[in-house]
């Protein structure tokens, strides 16, 4: 079954995970209040290359750890040679059980932060759905997380629909400098997709 990735009006609105030195940036849709990623863009996620990739949602899957139907779906998308395409998206369930699968330092980062985030939320009932759709009323939205990581979410209106960046810094962040200057790097590479 073949689901359409983007909406009729063309909104597209994706995130982009980027670590604080700005080594890794993984783009991401967001589709059906889920986030999907293609075996290609988990691989760029972790640190590894895509055998390593399948071989971990096979086991998954074997394994019954997780269902294949319910977390993959083949969506149709509009490269940029206007062609349409259809590929295999994996949510962020099986992303998650990727990420702790994997043996690299990028994984590595990556599990640190899951595990903080859904430390912060179970703690303190963080509610991702409230703040999606509400969202709508603000450009950006900035945080503090409890130990020390700064969590900005932006949302702005550009010619193709409305773009979302959320970016989660693994370090932290002491002064306002380094606060200005991680903003100008994640505006910076904002643009970068923005733009034509």
């Amino acid at each position: 079954m073949t689901k359409e990735l983007m909406p009729k009006e063309k909104v597209t609105d994706f995130l982009i995970y980027t670590t604080s030195e700005g080594n890794v940036k993984v783009e991401a849709f967001l589709h059906n209040e889920n986030v999907w990623l293609t075996q290609d863009k988990m691989a760029d996620l972790f640190g590894v290359q895509r055998p390593a990739i399948t071989k971990h949602l096979i086991h998954i899957f074997e394994s019954k750890e997780l269902e294949e139907n319910s977390v993959s779906s083949i969506l149709e998308h509009t490269a940029s040679d206007g062609k349409k395409y259809k590929t295999k998206y994996y949510n962020l369930d099986a992303i998650i059980s990727v990420g702790y699968r994997v043996n690299s330092k990028q994984a590595t980062l990556f599990r640190i932060w899951a595990t903080k985030v859904v430390k912060e939320y179970v703690l303190k009932g963080f509610d991702w759905t409230g703040i999606y759709t509400e969202v709508k009323e603000y450009e950006r939205i900035e945080y503090d997380m409890e130990d020390g990581r700064h969590v900005k979410i932006t949302f702005t209106q550009v010619p193709q629909g409305t773009k979302v960046t959320e970016s989660f810094e693994t370090e932290n962040i002491h002064t306002e400098e380094q606060q200005r200057e991680g903003w100008q790097a994640i505006l910076n590479n904002f643009k970068k997709y923005t733009e034509k």
